[in-house]
C-alpha cells in the first residue's frame, strides 16, 4: 500500500514539475523582443525600373532587413497603382496589361510603415529578337572590347538590356556592354531584354596573351611588352619594315635573339639598325589575339650616344701659321632628319660660315688672344622642332704661354694584381692604363713637347707606379700633373682631378653555342653609353677553355654582348642591365661551332699560315680559325657558323688557304703549377682545297682536302 502510494505520489509530483516547466516556457515568449524591420529593398533584372511587355511577366526582387534575422520577419505585400496597366502577384510577379506606367509598392508585413516603390512602364509589344554586332571574338589580357545590341522590333518594344558574364576570372562587362579581358580562358557574354520575353543573345570571348606595346631603342633593339606573360621562341617573332604608310611594300628584317626576365617584357636583338623614318611591324606569330602591331621609328637611338648636350675641348697655339678651320656638326641620331644650325660664343679671330639651308656650318680663321675655356656652343634643331647642344671649349695657348684645362673625373678601378696561377686571365678590369695624365685633362701652348711630373695625394710617383701600387686600395686621390715645354722649362702649368677608386663589381657566367657546348675563342664586352665628354666605360673578356667569363666593371649601365669573330651569326645581347652588384650572365652564341679536320695523316693540331675563307648561301663571308690552345692543348681549325651550306672559297689554282699541321701535342707545368700545351712534330704547310659542306644541329664537323706544299 505504501509503494503504491510512494509511486502516485511521484507521478503527480512529476506532472506538477512539468505543469512548472510549461509555465516558465509560456513567460519566456511573452518576453521576446519585438521585430524590428529596418529597410525594405526592391528591384528588377532592369533596375529600380521594369520594363515589360504586354502579357508578359518580370520578377520583383525583394531584400528586407530586419533583427531578429527570421524567415517569418521578411514577409511582405505587392499593391500596383493602376491594375489597367500592371498587376502583381503576391509572389512579386509583375504582368503588362496596357501600355502605360505604374507603381509597385512593396510593404513590410511586420512594419507597414517599411516600403519600397517600382516604377513600371509597360510597352505594346514585346522584344522578338536580340542580335551582337559581333560573332565570337578573341580579347588581349587588358584590353577592352564594346558590343552593342540591336533589339527587333525597332518600335513599341522595351530597348532595355542587361550584360552577365559566365567568368568574371576571364572577362568583364559592363551595363553598357563593355567587355574587358581579365585572365586567360573563355566567358560567355549575354545580352538579354528584361521586358519578359525572354530574348537574348551570347557571344563567346577568348582571352589570352596580346601585344601591349613596342617600342624601339638602342638602334638594334626592338622593346615587346605583352598583356600576360607567355613563353615565346625566336621562331615567334616577325619583324618587317615599310618606307612609307602608303606603300603595300614590306621588307623581312631579320632578328636574331630575344631576351626575357618575366616572359612578358622582351628585348628582340636584331642583326642590323634599324633604320628612323619607317614603319615597323611586329608580328608575334604564335599569338592568337593583337598578335601584330606597327610603328613608326622616328628615330633610332645608337648604343653609345652621347647625350643632346655634349662637350668637346679644343686646344691649340695661336703662333702657328696655319688657320685654324674645323667643319662642325652634331652626332645624335636621336634626332629627327636633317638639322639646321646656328653658333655662337666664338672666340675673337674665327666666324662661321653656313651653306644655304644652314644645313652645315663650318668655322675658320686665325686666333687673336690666349684663350682659357671661352665657349661656343653649336645649336641643331631638327625637323620635328628638337635642340641638339654641342659646347666647343677652347683652350689656346702661345709659344710664350702654357695653358691646360682638367674634366670632371669618373670614378675608376682600383690595381688589382695578376693572379699568377690562373693562365687564361686576361688584362681585364686590371687598371692598367685607365688612370693616364690624359683622362684628366690637356695643354696648349710652347714649342716643343711636354714632360709630366705627377703627383697623387702630395707624393711623386713616376710612370710605371702611376697605375699600379699606387692605386691598389679604393678611396679618393687627388691626382695633380705638372707640365714643362721641353724647349724651355721655364714655361709650365698644371692641372688636377680628384679621382674616386672602386673595387668594383664582377659580371660572370658562361658563354655557350646553339649545341650547349663551350664557346671557344669567344669575347665578352661590357659597354656604358657615354658622358657629355664622349667617354664611356669599356670592358672586355676572353672566355676561358672552361666556358666561363669574368668582368670586373665600375657600377653603372652597361650593354653586355659576347661575339666570337668567326661567326656570320649576330652576338648575344643583354641591352643596358644595371650592374652594382656582382652579376651572372649566360650567353648563347647564335651559331655552331664546326670543327674542321683533314685527310692529314696523323695531325694532331692545326695552325693557319694563310687564312681560309668561307661563303655562305646568303653571301656572308667567314674566316676559318686555329685555336692555339696553350691551355686546352686543342688546336684544331674551328668556325661558328650559322645553320646552312658553305663553300670553301679557292683561287685560281684551287688553293683556299695553308696550314701547318703537327703530329705531337705536349703539356708542361709551370713553376707556379699551372699547365700549358704547345705542339710538336711539324707535319709541314698544307694547301687547302675548295669544297661545300653543311651545318646543321646533327653536322657540325667537316673534313678539308689538303694536299702537302713542296719546294
Amino acid at each position: 500500500m505504501k509503494k503504491i502510494t510512494l509511486k502516485a505520489l511521484t507521478t503527480v509530483s512529476a506532472m506538477a514539475l512539468l505543469a512548472g516547466a510549461s509555465v516558465v516556457a509560456t513567460n519566456t515568449d511573452s518576453q521576446a523582443k519585438k521585430v524590428s524591420v529596418k529597410k525594405v529593398k526592391a528591384t528588377t533584372e532592369a533596375g529600380k525600373t521594369a520594363y515589360v511587355a504586354k502579357g508578359k511577366k518580370v520578377k520583383i526582387t525583394t531584400t528586407v532587413t530586419v533583427k531578429p534575422n527570421k524567415k517569418g520577419n521578411k514577409k511582405v505585400t505587392y499593391k500596383t497603382s493602376n491594375k489597367k496597366v500592371a498587376t502583381v502577384s503576391s509572389k512579386g510577379y509583375i504582368k503588362g496589361v496596357k501600355a502605360g506606367k505604374a507603381k509597385i509598392t512593396v510593404v513590410s508585413k511586420k512594419n507597414k510603415k517599411k516600403k519600397a516603390v517600382v516604377k513600371v512602364v509597360v510597352k505594346k509589344a514585346a522584344v522578338k529578337k536580340v542580335k551582337l554586332n559581333t560573332g565570337n571574338f578573341n580579347l588581349a589580357v587588358g584590353s577592352k572590347k564594346s558590343l552593342k545590341a540591336t533589339i527587333t522590333p525597332k518600335k513599341k518594344v522595351s530597348k532595355k538590356v542587361v550584360w552577365k558574364t559566365s567568368n568574371k576570372k576571364v572577362a568583364t562587362v559592363t551595363s553598357k556592354g563593355v567587355v574587358k579581358g581579365v585572365g586567360e580562358g573563355t566567358a560567355t557574354i549575354t545580352c538579354k531584354a528584361t521586358d519578359g520575353s525572354g530574348k537574348k543573345a551570347s557571344v563567346k570571348v577568348t582571352v589570352g596573351a596580346g601585344i601591349a606595346s613596342v617600342s624601339v631603342d638602342n638602334g638594334n633593339v626592338i622593346h615587346l611588352s605583352l598583356t600576360s606573360a607567355k613563353a615565346l621562341n625566336l621562331s615567334d617573332i616577325q619583324v618587317d619594315a615599310r618606307s612609307s604608310q602608303v606603300s603595300k611594300r614590306y621588307i623581312n628584317l631579320p632578328v636574331s635573339q630575344i631576351h626575357t626576365a618575366d616572359k612578358k617584357n622582351y628585348d628582340i636583338i636584331m642583326e642590323d639598325y634599324v633604320d628612323a623614318d619607317q614603319f615597323l611591324r611586329v608580328t608575334v606569330k604564335s599569338l592568337k589575339i593583337n598578335k601584330t602591331v606597327e610603328i613608326y621609328v622616328e628615330k633610332s637611338n645608337s648604343s653609345c650616344d652621347a647625350s643632346n648636350d655634349s662637350v668637346e675641348y679644343i686646344t691649340e697655339n695661336k703662333d702657328d701659321d696655319s688657320m685654324y678651320s674645323d667643319s662642325l656638326y652634331i652626332s645624335n641620331s636621336r634626332s629627327y632628319g636633317k638639322l639646321t644650325y646656328s653658333i655662337s660664343g666664338l672666340p675673337s679671330g674665327l666666324k662661321a660660315y653656313y651653306n644655304k639651308n644652314k644645313t652645315s656650318v663650318k668655322i675658320t680663321g686665325f686666333f687673336n688672344n690666349i684663350e682659357r675655356g671661352t665657349t661656343a656652343t653649336l645649336t641643331g634643331v631638327d625637323e620635328k622642332g628638337a635642340t641638339f647642344t654641342k659646347k666647343l671649349v677652347f683652350y689656346v695657348g702661345s709659344d710664350s704661354e702654357l695653358v691646360s684645362y682638367s674634366l670632371p673625373a669618373r670614378s675608376e678601378l682600383t690595381y688589382k694584381k695578376w693572379d699568377s696561377k690562373d693562365p687564361e686571365q686576361d688584362s681585364s678590369g686590371f687598371n692598367s692604363n685607365r688612370c693616364t695624365a690624359s683622362t684628366f685633362g690637356g695643354v696648349a701652348g710652347g714649342s716643343g713637347s711636354y714632360d709630366y711630373t705627377i703627383t697623387v695625394n702630395g707624393k711623386n710617383v713616376n710612370d710605371d707606379d702611376f697605375n699600379n701600387e699606387t692605386f691598389a686600395k679604393a678611396g679618393s686621390y687627388t691626382i695633380n700633373i705638372a707640365v714643362t715645354d721641353s724647349n724651355n722649362d721655364k714655361l709650365k702649368t698644371s692641372y688636377s682631378a680628384v679621382v674616386n677608386l672602386v673595387e668594383g663589381v664582377t659580371i660572370s657566367g658562361s658563354v655557350k653555342d646553339l649545341a650547349g657546348t663551350t664557346a671557344l675563342g669567344a669575347n665578352v664586352y661590357a659597354e656604358s653609353r657615354r658622358d657629355s665628354y664622349g667617354r664611356d666605360y669599356d670592358y672586355s673578356a676572353d672566355v676561358k677553355s672552361n666556358g666561363t667569363y669574368s668582368l670586373r666593371v665600375v657600377p653603372e649601365t652597361y650593354t653586355l654582348f659576347a661575339y666570337c669573330d668567326t661567326t656570320n651569326a649576330a652576338p648575344d645581347t643583354y641591352p643596358y642591365v644595371s650592374v652594382t652588384t656582382n652579376a651572372n650572365y649566360n650567353f648563347t652564341i647564335p651559331a655552331y661551332m664546326v670543327t674542321f679536320n683533314t685527310n692529314i695523316s696523323g695531325a694532331k693540331g692545326y695552325s693557319l699560315y694563310r687564312s681560309i675563307k668561307l661563303l655562305s648561301e646568303n653571301g656572308a663571308s667567314v674566316y676559318l680559325r686555329s685555336h692555339y690552345g696553350y691551355y686546352d692543348g686543342n688546336f684544331n681549325l674551328y668556325a661558328y657558323l650559322t645553320p646552312g651550306t658553305y663553300d670553301i672559297i679557292s683561287n685560281k689554282k684551287n688553293i683556299a688557304g695553308t696550314v701547318t699541321a703537327y703530329g705531337k701535342i705536349d703539356s708542361h707545368t709551370t713553376s707556379d703549377g699551372c699547365k700549358t700545351y704547345s705542339t710538336g712534330d711539324d707535319l709541314g704547310e698544307y694547301n687547302i682545297h675548295g669544297g661545300s659542306f653543311t651545318v646543321n644541329a646533327n653536322n657540325r664537323t667537316a673534313t678539308l682536302t689538303a694536299d702537302k706544299v713542296t719546294e
